[in-house]
């Protein structure tokens, strides 16, 4: 689980390709706000 200072740092979409994509993002439970 990532800070959400973490997500705004690195961006949206890099950090749900890490993840395995917003599906994996969503099913570990963190919050879906995508960066604009």
């Amino acid at each position: 689980m990532r800070p959400d200072g973490f997500v705004k740092t690195l961006g949206y979409t890099r950090v749900t390709d890490l993840d395995g994509g917003a599906s994996g993002w969503i099913e570990a439970g963190n919050p879906v706000e995508k960066d604009g």
